[in-house]
């Protein structure tokens, strides 16, 4: 009766540790792989160059780097999350400032897959998450990503993208809205815009 009553505590002790396994979550903050801006500056509906690496991240028209409309790109690596089954997932974008006059703050968000690389391509790519205002920071834009998420998980891309386009009425004035980029956090002690998991596998 002792050796049964041994074995049904056995028993119990796996089905114990087992469960808990099923149901296991990983929590993550990425900082981004790519932050910039890319600009169409004819103004033709194509991006043509890119502004990176040199402070925040633009959203917006007619800048001191140039003439044309700029969006703001952002892409995380999401190579080490490939076995997520099921994951939440927010973006949060530090706005951090104005530049020159700013811009009207009605702006969208778009969402997809990436590659890595800041490219004058991801002028327009990605398709339609959401629209937003950018006074709305506190001191970030905070969105629900956890679908566009999971279809590049679920596609095994590897990395996903998220386009900030400006508000189309805006393009006769001179100025944007900046965004927090990996080279001012790290500069000048600003929060970094980031993408927050939680991974079930």
């Amino acid at each position: 009766m002792r050796s049964m009553t041994a074995l049904a505590a056995v028993l119990g002790l796996v089905v114990t540790l087992l469960v808990p396994a099923a149901g296991f979550a990983q929590e993550l903050t990425l900082r981004p792989v790519v932050d910039g801006s890319a600009t169409d500056s004819d103004v033709n509906g194509e991006g043509d160059f890119v502004v990176d690496g040199l402070a925040s991240v633009l959203v917006g028209f007619n800048t001191v780097f140039g003439p044309g409309e700029y969006r703001g790109v952002y892409e995380f690596d999401l190579q080490t999350v490939q076995s997520c089954g099921d994951v939440d997932a927010t973006l949060r974008l530090n706005l951090t400032g104005t530049h020159l006059d700013g811009s009207d703050p009605d702006l969208t968000l778009y969402g997809g897959s990436g590659d890595g690389a800041l490219e004058a391509s991801d002028f327009q790519s990605g398709g339609f998450v959401t629209a937003f205002s950018a006074f709305d920071a506190n001191p970030f834009n905070e969105f629900d990503v956890s679908a566009d998420v999971q279809r590049v998980i679920d596609a095994r891309a590897g990395f996903v993208s998220f386009v900030v386009r400006p508000n189309p009425s805006a393009a006769a004035g001179r100025g944007a809205f900046l965004y927090s980029s990996n080279e001012i956090a790290d500069a000048f002690g600003f929060l970094p815009s980031v993408l927050s998991l939680t991974c079930r596998s």
